[in-house]
């Protein structure tokens, strides 16, 4: 049965007024919304006659928290990317971890902290007994997901759960695999300065990326692909190897246990794992320690008993007062956002020296609530 026209168009109206909430401020956005029932129409006839093809990405280099390199969708291939997600994200969230973080409901940074201090204390029975944690990362994570692989992973998991999927299903899985398989490096419109590269490494950018391999960092679907990718290595390290305190967000993940030789022992058996998928441990990213010493975990760093601000989110924050702003709403979203989050961990000193320095000019004049974990404009008078 092919797919039903009615049902599309609904969830294609549907998902247009979930992605623009956001994106309003967008050109691409802005552009669409002039007509945008006429481009959804249009957009669902070309998905039902199969000759709708993603748009132009724009590329650019974001510098904070990280240098990064990052691939923006045009807003109806982000109506797509939401499509997808929407459809197929809850089988997968059943089948997940409890204890992976990124781009979950409920979950995200603050909860993988969280969880984290959590595992810190339950490991050594709060801190009275020996304990370590080892930190490791994968060298270029989505610049070297094989596509084949990710193909395989996904759809092993939706042919046993397809009744459940609203839309037909070779309808899906031909819109699944045009996302996949789509590389943004062709015909992409680079923003920025050819210098504003430099420093990145080549295993964090598509333009160096094998053909078979890669996905642009900024769709939503490669954040849940991301997640797809690893979601096998999570059942490795918690059922197979047996590590009860394990969190993971994107590629950074922890394990805990008071045994310091099966971490070590743990390091080249995930090693394998990885190989098998096409991905290695960073050699330069491995952190073995007793959990006494405090480790960094998510833009802070934990430990016994406090939890502060760790020097990349510290550096993120001055450069983000220092920035030219194009509206004060701009200005306080942006600097709220930091005294919000930094405001749950020990960081009042912090914040009340960044924010006050007086090397700082501002154009406009703000005031700051009494715990310092907010920000406004002065109203002119």
């Amino acid at each position: 049965m092919p797919q039903d026209r009615e049902l599309l168009l609904e969830k294609l109206f549907e998902t247009y007024y979930s992605t623009r909430k956001n994106k309003r401020n967008t050109h691409s956005c802005a552009e669409y919304e002039v007509n945008y029932e006429g481009h959804l129409i249009a957009l669902c006839d070309r998905l039902l006659d199969k000759t709708y093809q993603p748009k132009r990405s724009i590329c650019f280099i974001s510098f904070y928290p990280v240098q990064r390199e990052i691939f923006a969708a045009n807003f109806e291939d982000r109506i797509i990317h939401h499509l997808i997600f929407n459809a197929i994200n809850p089988i997968f969230e059943r089948l997940f971890i409890h204890d992976s973080y990124s781009c979950r409901k409920n979950k995200g940074t603050s909860y993988g902290i969280k969880r984290a201090k959590r595992f810190a204390r339950a490991v050594s029975d709060n801190y009275t007994k020996e304990a370590y944690i080892l930190k490791l990362d994968i060298r270029g994570y989505f610049m070297n997901i094989n596509k084949q692989t990710l193909c395989r992973q996904v759809f092993d998991v939706l042919d046993k759960y397809k009744h459940e999927i609203v839309f037909n299903f070779d309808f899906l899985r031909r819109i699944i695999k045009l996302v996949i398989f789509h590389d943004p490096v062709n015909n992409v419109l680079v923003k920025g300065k050819r210098s504003d590269w430099q420093g990145l490494p080549r295993d964090k950018s598509l333009f160096h990326a094998k053909s078979d391999t890669g996905l642009p960092i900024g769709n939503l679907t490669s954040q849940l692909f991301g997640n797809i990718y690893l979601h096998g290595m999570d059942k490795f390290v918690k059922y197979q190897l047996g590590f009860k305190y394990y969190g993971r967000y994107v590629d950074d993940f922890l394990l805990f246990s008071t045994d310091k030789q099966k971490l070590v022992k743990s390091i080249g058996q995930i090693a394998d794992y990885l190989q098998g998928v096409g991905l290695e441990i960073h050699p330069k990213k491995i952190y073995l320690q007793s959990i006494k010493h405090g480790f960094k975990f998510l833009g802070v760093f934990i430990l016994p008993h406090r939890v502060t601000i760790d020097r990349r989110t510290r550096s993120s924050f001055y450069h983000a007062l220092r920035k030219d702003f194009s509206s004060n709403e701009d200005f306080v979203a942006s600097v709220n956002s930091y005294l919000g989050y930094m405001n749950n961990y020990d960081s009042f000193r912090l914040r009340r020296k960044l924010l006050f320095d007086p090397s700082l000019t501002f154009k406009m004049k703000f005031t700051a609530n009494s715990n310092l974990s907010k920000v406004s404009v002065c109203s002119a008078r």
